[in-house]
């Protein structure tokens, strides 16, 4: 693992420990009190305002802490790509291009931070709601009714980001993303500066089978650092060789070569080279990785509860919800002919208290 992944692997750490406390902070309020009770129904509106509160605490802390760690992982980053990209030459890092990577990538945790405080409050009024009325209620009707509700809450998981197609993001995914894209970037600028350096005009793209759709276009194809799209011909020891150019990085970053979570490298093209077989670009996989990273996600959310004070039923709908996403992820797995490996690193249960040593 490079230091740069060490890095966003803490970083993540940092906000999926804080999932886990802000889970438990629902649990402890709505999970593990008696519920039935008059001094249960009358703290409710009260309980609100404080858990609020909290909730601020624990994403400032995640916030705070993985501010200086940002700035390391994408520096890190920088001087990686570049000694590649140049073969192996070191300068020193572009400090003003990693502090606006960084303040931005920043920006956009602190942001979501904002996002997921209203989105919290939101359901703990919900919740409260549910309480207050499951007291007009029989003592069981009103725990089924709660308990499917704090059910609703972990599935769905703690989300802030809503994208343009009005997808909620999970605070881990939106985590991982943005540290990705940061990295990516910094990833680029460098490679871009190393390769200029060392004198490259053309880059090659590699391929993968779960390709995204907008990165189809170009895997395995060549990409030009300066000039236009079009043929380009070389003088080699074997005579003249012709290569197509499919379009500038530029162009093919604009239409959506290298989104967030993108695999494809790019390594300097060289003429007379062979010509690295590409690999076919299989929409199915893309998806069925998709919906594995889902299940992974939920396997990891339902396993981390704190069963600690929990009333048995409530206990018994976790281990129950847990089961149920790991029977998915079998069938998944077993479904997908091979195609799937399951990552069991990928689900292991997480720790709260942020920024806590294990």
């Amino acid at each position: 693992m490079s230091q740069s992944d060490e890095f966003l692997e803490n970083i993540l750490r940092l906000y999926e420990a804080a999932e886990v406390d802000l889970h438990d902070l629902i649990l402890q309020a709505f999970g593990r009190k008696a519920i039935g009770s008059h001094a249960y129904y009358s703290e409710q509106a009260r309980l609100v305002g404080i858990m609020r509160e909290r909730v601020q605490r624990i994403l400032d802390r995640a916030d705070r802490l993985s501010r200086p760690q940002v700035e390391e992982m994408l520096a890190a980053a920088y001087q990686e790509a570049y000694s590649t990209a140049s073969g192996g030459m070191n300068r020193g890092v572009n400090a003003t291009a990693v502090q606006m990577l960084a303040a931005e990538a920043v920006g956009k945790l602190e942001s979501n931070s904002r996002a997921i405080v209203s989105t919290y409050e939101g359901r703990l009024r919900e919740l409260a709601a549910i309480v207050v009325g499951s007291s007009l209620q029989s003592g069981a009707t009103g725990k089924e009714e709660l308990h499917r509700a704090l059910s609703r809450y972990l599935d769905a998981g703690v989300t802030g980001f809503t994208d343009r197609a009005n997808h909620k993001w999970s605070l881990d995914a939106y985590v991982r993303m943005v540290l990705r894209t940061g990295k990516a970037r910094a990833n680029m600028e460098a490679s871009v500066q190393g390769w200029r350096n060392a004198g490259v005009e053309l880059v090659r793209v590699s391929s993968h089978e779960a390709c995204a759709p907008q990165c189809e276009p170009y895997q395995g194809q060549v990409l030009a650092l300066s000039g236009g799209k079009g043929p380009r011909t070389f003088k080699t020891a074997r005579g003249e060789v012709t290569v197509e150019v499919v379009a500038t990085l530029k162009e093919a970053i604009a239409k959506g070569y290298k989104h967030p979570n993108c695999r494809h490298t790019e390594s300097a093209y060289i003429p007379g080279a062979p010509v690295p077989v590409v690999a076919k670009a299989d929409d199915d996989l893309y998806k069925l990785e998709q919906k594995q990273r889902y299940y992974e996600r939920q396997i990891r959310t339902w396993k981390s509860v704190n069963l600690e004070g929990l009333d048995p039923r409530m206990q018994e709908t976790v281990r129950k919800r847990l089961r149920y996403y790991s029977s998915k992820q079998r069938e998944l797995i077993k479904s997908s002919g091979g195609r799937l490996r399951r990552n069991y690193a990928r689900e292991a249960h997480v720790t709260g208290g942020v920024g806590k040593k294990p």
